[in-house]
C-alpha cells in the first residue's frame, strides 16, 4: 500500500488554494474601493455643513467649488479651508454652489464622486434649508 499524494493531488489542491486566494483579493479591492468613496462622501457632506455654520457664523455668502482633485471654500475673496483627494482614484465634477448668509443655498446642486472616471456616489445640497445627504449611486 502506498502513502503519500501524488502530483495531480498536489496540483489540484495549489488550484484551488490559489483561486480562494484570488476571490479573497478581488473582494478585499472592492472593499477597499467602496470605503474609499463613503469616507470622501461623508466628507464632503461634513464640509458641506461646515460651510453652511461658516456662513451663518460670519454672515457672509459662502462658496464652494469643486475641480477634478480639488474642493475650497471661500468668503469673498477669503479662503476658508481647501481639501484634496489623496486617493488618486478619486476625483469630482466640476461644480459651484453657493450658500446665503442666512444658511439657504444661493447655488443648490449635487457633487458626483468618481472612481476612476465612474460615478458611484454623490452628495446633494438641496434647495431651501434641507438635509445635506451622500448616496451611493
Amino acid at each position: 500500500m502506498k502513502r503519500g499524494f501524488s502530483y495531480i493531488e498536489i496540483l489540484l489542491t495549489t488550484a484551488l488554494i490559489a483561486m480562494f486566494c484570488g476571490l479573497g483579493l478581488l473582494g478585499l479591492t472592492n472593499l477597499r474601493r467602496s470605503l474609499a468613496l463613503s469616507t470622501i462622501s461623508q466628507q464632503v457632506a461634513v464640509d458641506l455643513e461646515y460651510a453652511r455654520s461658516l456662513a451663518l457664523a460670519n454672515s457672509q455668502d459662502t462658496n464652494i467649488e469643486f475641480s477634478k482633485k480639488v474642493y475650497s471654500c471661500f468668503q469673498k475673496d477669503s479662503l476658508l479651508f481647501q481639501k484634496n483627494s489623496s486617493n488618486k482614484n478619486i476625483s469630482f465634477n466640476q461644480i459651484r454652489l453657493a450658500i446665503k448668509a442666512n444658511g439657504n443655498p444661493k447655488y443648490a446642486g449635487t457633487v458626483y464622486i468618481y472612481w476612476k472616471d465612474t460615478s458611484y456616489y454623490k452628495v446633494t445640497l438641496p434647495p431651501g434649508v434641507g438635509v445635506i445627504n451622500a448616496k451611493k449611486i
